[in-house]
């Protein structure tokens, strides 16, 4: 069977071909829940199910009260929006509402860090800064709980 441009592509380090064939088990997951979720996708893509549903709203649960207008977030919020994600929030006060001073973490791996309530919520975890800064994101199934809510187990690396 003649191989195209495609599947060369999707053999390669980061390729979904290459993840299947190797046995890379925490790519499969990420990419498709399971493996036995990839053996059921159909043999041609004219087969695909396609999607219909475009009004249902499935809410994702993000660790804290999203009902509450940004003004209103306050200390018990961040450190529940932190906690889910796998850090803690060190801080011990917080003007309500204040997205602009920084406050002190701690990530999964013990880093502490300062950085604003308005960098964690609309950049990123805050678990991984750190990592990130130094270069290097690393996932660890026990270290970032947030990240297996979404069957996410891998470890990956940031150059």
């Amino acid at each position: 069977m003649k191989c195209s441009k495609f599947d060369k592509l999707a053999r390669t380090k980061h390729g979904t071909l290459h993840f299947i064939e190797d046995n890379v088990e925490d790519h499969i997951d990420a990419y498709w829940g399971s493996r036995n979720r990839w053996k059921a996708l159909p043999e041609k893509l004219s087969q695909m199910e396609h999607f219909t549903d475009w009004d249902t709203v499935i809410p994702i649960d993000h660790g804290y009260d999203e009902s509450k207008p940004e003004e209103a977030l306050d200390l018990d919020d961040m450190r529940k929006a932190v906690l889910f994600r796998g850090g803690k929030l060190l801080s011990t006060s917080m003007k309500k509402g204040d997205w602009r001073r920084k406050l002190e973490f701690e990530c999964p791996f013990g880093h502490r860090f300062q950085a604003t309530p308005g960098w964690c919520w609309r950049v990123g975890t805050g678990a991984t800064s750190v990592s990130v800064r130094a270069g290097t994101m690393v996932h660890g199934p026990r270290s970032i709980p947030f990240l297996l809510r979404y069957g996410i187990r891998s470890t990956a690396q940031m150059r």
